[in-house]
Parts: structure tokens; sequence; C-alpha cells
């Protein structure tokens, strides 16, 4: 099922909007949602005493990027969510674990800190399947790898000495079942405090495909 606020799509497409075309440009990416959990809440926990070089992700924020879009139009918001919704038309509710701590882009020089997703054959399926249609409506998508990861913390100056000891200890963590049965177009806005993320669309998993826990 698809859900799409007509009054958003209007606001930001709307031709009576008389801002500059900057303005009007979002900045926006395909993701799954992260529920918190106390394995993920102590986690974050241990890596805010890490000081001030160390920014965790709020608990909120957690999601897991199968697309990131970038400079997208606001009258290509309906175009993206009816992708996602053919995409994902056939599929059930996808799970896989929460398992492994590692850093982007090495332990020398780290600039994000994520979690890693076991079990990811399915939604990376789907991460596939999403690319051809996001090409064709003009997105240039990264040619990398796929590597579905959930980001918590980013390090934003030197890596503290504690950081090295906080991934020793968690490499092998496992941090809960992720359920995934929506995928969510979210807009992203940067600001001093960190990353804000509004939905713009959310497409719910085919209800007659086959679920992981059928």
């Amino acid at each position: 099922m698809l859900k799409c606020s007509v009054e958003t799509v209007r606001h930001y497409a709307g031709a009576a909007i008389a801002k500059p075309i900057d303005w009007m440009i979002l900045r926006t990416f395909i993701a799954a949602r992260v529920p918190g959990s106390d394995h993920l809440g102590r986690l974050l926990e241990d890596l805010s005493k890490l000081g001030r070089a160390v920014r965790p992700v709020p608990l909120q924020n957690l999601h897991l990027t199968l697309h990131f879009l970038g400079a997208t139009q606001p009258d290509q918001v309906s175009a993206i969510a009816n992708a996602m919704e053919t995409s994902v038309a056939h599929e059930g509710a996808i799970t896989g674990t929460l398992r492994g701590l590692g850093v982007f882009p090495n332990e020398g020089r780290p600039s994000v800190v994520w979690v890693g997703l076991a079990d990811q054959g399915r939604l990376s399926t789907v991460q596939k399947r999403l690319r051809s249609p996001l090409e064709t409506l003009g997105f240039e998508l990264s040619g990398q790898l796929w590597h579905p990861h959930v980001t918590v913390a980013c390090v934003k100056r030197q890596s503290p000495p504690g950081l090295r000891s906080v991934i020793r200890d968690h490499r092998h963590g496992r941090y809960g079942v992720l359920r995934v049965d929506s995928l969510d177009l979210l807009r992203s806005q940067l600001r001093p405090s960190g990353a804000v993320y509004s939905e713009l669309a959310s497409v719910s998993l085919g209800r007659q495909g086959r679920s992981d826990e059928s």
C-alpha cells in the first residue's frame, strides 16, 4: 500500500511557490526504518562516552539505506513512490539479524560507525530491483557493491583512542532482529545539530508476497 501525502507533494511542487529553484530541490534517499532496541540503545550509550569527536545517531533516526538519490525535484516524488510500490508489490515482510560492528572507510581514519545486517538476501533483491526504474527517472546511483548497514555514529575529527576498544568489544555483537514491512522515501536536511529526516512517501511490502515468517 502506498502512502504519499498529496499535500506534501503539492507543497513542494505547486506552481504558486515563488522560491529560487535551489530551495525546491530535495535531498532524498530510500530506506527501511530501524526501530530502537535495548541492544542498540546500549551501543549508542557506549559510543556517546567517547567524547565530542563521535556523534551517535539518535535512536529515532536509525535507518538502513537502499539507495541514496541525492538531488530530487519535488515533482519526482510520486514517480519514485510508484517505482518503490512496483518493486515490493510481491514481497512480504523481510526479516534479518542486526549483527557486527564496523567502520568506514577503515579503522585508521574512520568517519562512519555501522552495524551490519545478516540474512540480507531478499532485501538485496529488492535493492537491485529498484535500480532500473530509478535510473530511468534520471538518478545516477552508486555503482559500488551494496553493503547493507545501519549508521550508528559519525566521527567528526581524529578518531578518539577509545573507539577501537568499542569496535573490538562489539565487533561480533548482535543487536536484535530487523523486520522490514515498509520502505520510506525520506528527505534529509543537514543542520548544525545533525541530519533531520522527513517522510515524503511510504510503501508497504505487498500483503500477498512471501513473508520470512511464513
